[in-house]
């Protein structure tokens, strides 16, 4: 009796373990799904992009997203595709030295920030571009969006 008792605890340890082992197997394959972006964005993205190579991949809210280092600002940047393929925006960071003197001098004087990083998101479509602006205000951080000239947008960042 006791010889039956192990060998159906050693059957069952032994299932368990392969399904543990299936089940793992079953989540690598889906987290290199998530970085691997269908053909379209793929195609698209190097339309995009002709002179950088080895974008690194991530799908996140039903987005591909590609970061890879940017040819003009030699900085890291960001762009995002929907599912089909279709580019939506790229999020740069910005050096605040490279803004006219006006901009900042109104971000200053609007916000009381001294203090506050800048990346730029060029949009689709000829949208146009915007800056997002993280102010730091003492203890608090606080998010805007402004066009070229420093005037606050509206713009929902959907990422």
């Amino acid at each position: 009796m006791k010889k039956l008792i192990f060998a159906g605890l050693l059957i069952l340890t032994s299932t368990a373990l392969f399904a543990q082992d299936q089940h793992r197997d079953n989540n690598r394959n889906r987290d290199n799904d998530r970085n691997q972006p269908p053909q379209t964005v793929q195609q698209n993205w190097q339309r995009d992009h002709q002179n950088v190579s080895n974008p690194t991949w991530e799908q996140r809210n039903g987005q591909w997203h590609a970061r890879y280092k940017d040819q003009r600002s030699n900085q890291y940047a960001d762009s995002y595709y929907d599912r089909r393929g279709r580019h939506l925006d790229t999020h740069t960071p910005w050096d605040r030295n490279q803004l006219p003197r006006d901009f900042d001098r109104r971000i200053r004087t609007r916000y009381h920030a001294r203090d506050y990083q800048v990346t730029r998101i060029e949009r689709a479509n000829n949208q146009g571009s915007l800056f997002q602006l993280v102010l730091n205000l003492g203890n608090n951080r606080r998010t805007i969006y402004t066009d070229e000239h420093g005037n606050e947008v509206r713009y929902r960042d959907r990422h």
